[in-house]
């Protein structure tokens, strides 16, 4: 067995354990320490409160460059990490940890998952498929397959299918933290200017006279970006045998029934007009984007966007959340310190935003 399979045993193992670990959770014991048999039981629906106690300690996720892994098993909050190409398993050195590492993981864009031990509230609320309702003994802790997207202590709402017997919860499933997409808006402060990107869009016919080595060399190596459409498209579809005359032309490079690709210098719009007749020819136009404080002023239809780094207020819209800066990019000129109207997307966990999806105008 080489080491790829040893890896990919590994990890199904651990998946393995977690599983038995999450399921077993789920057959509550009674207060003598005996399963509570199940008698006359009702399966309904339940929504609470609960409190993360704590999480397991090790996360779990899909896939994350080579260098991320070295660089966590040097991190003294990893105790280990076991897997490969099917996934990864990171043991972290205490419970404590997971939280950290999951934030760090987010802002590498992984995503990460693992075992929330929450505390249910003494009484729960149940709805039972015929309509009626009942109150009873939920004194415990459960565990949900998550993102660690709050920390310990924090406070979350639960959803779950509840089974009951005797005015007590007896098993659970399909447990989730309830979460919802919100669009806030909210007043942010400039913290400071990145830069200027200029985005030009330039007519198929030009495509050619843009030199963007000579633009880099003005401008700075990396400044300057062009995305060169050098092809063309067609309605209605060609037909095979239109196809094989076409592909004879000298400038085509490339055929299929509705587009080709056209040498770099090519140019000549009437003429392709002319030899595709009785087809609408389409002539995608290219995007030059550079990014400099410097002035630009190229004959093509463009504009400017200015970045900046914001600070997000504590508050917004009713929900609390981290303050922390973003970066925004927006077709308005500001000054440091000024305060902007923007609109913030982004996940809430009861009266808390935790995690940003996006940032833009408001």
């Amino acid at each position: 067995m080489d080491e790829k399979q040893k890896q990919i045993y590994t990890i199904i193992g651990s998946l393995i354990m977690v599983g038995s670990l999450f399921w077993g959770m789920q057959y509550l014991k009674g207060n003598s320490g005996e399963a509570v048999a199940s008698g006359s039981t009702a399966s309904g629906t339940t929504e609470f409160n609960g409190t993360i106690r704590t999480y397991e300690p090790f996360l779990i996720v899909q896939s994350m460059p080579d260098s991320l892994v070295s660089t966590l098993r040097n991190d003294e909050r990893v105790k280990s990490i076991t897997g490969g190409a099917s996934g990864y398993v990171i043991n972290a050195s205490s419970r404590e940890d997971v939280y950290s590492l999951a934030e760090d993981l987010r802002a590498r864009n992984v995503t990460p998952s693992a075992i929330a031990a929450i505390i249910m509230p003494a009484r729960l609320d149940v709805l039972y498929g015929n309509g009626s309702e009942e109150t009873v003994d939920g004194t415990g802790s459960i565990g949900i397959w998550t993102e660690p997207l709050v920390d310990i202590g924090s406070e979350v709402t639960v959803r779950m299918t509840a089974v009951t017997s005797g005015g007590t919860l007896v098993s659970y499933s399909s447990p989730m933290i309830a979460s919802k997409d919100v669009a806030v808006a909210l007043n942010a402060t400039v913290v400071s200017l990145t830069g200027k990107e200029y985005s030009f869009i330039v007519p198929w016919e030009n495509r050619s006279s843009v030199d963007e080595g000579s633009l880099s060399a003005v401008y700075g190596n990396g400044t300057v970006a062009y995305s060169r459409n050098d092809f063309i498209s067609f309605q209605p579809a060609l037909s095979v045998a239109q196809i094989t005359a076409k592909r004879a032309l000298p400038y085509i490079t490339y055929i299929s029934d509705t587009g080709a690709s056209v040498s770099g210098n090519y140019t000549d719009m009437n003429r392709t007009i002319s030899d595709f007749n009785g087809t609408a020819v389409t002539f995608p136009e290219s995007e030059l984007k550079i990014a400099t404080d410097e002035p630009v002023s190229l004959p093509y239809a463009g504009n400017v966007t200015y970045g900046y780094m914001i600070s997000l207020p504590s508050e917004a819209g009713g929900y609390s959340m981290d303050p922390e800066n973003a970066p925004l990019d927006l077709p308005d000129q500001y000054n440091v310190n000024d305060t902007i109207s923007v609109t913030l997307n982004g996940t809430a966990m009861g009266g808390r935003i935790v995690k940003v999806n996006g940032i833009g105008p408001g």
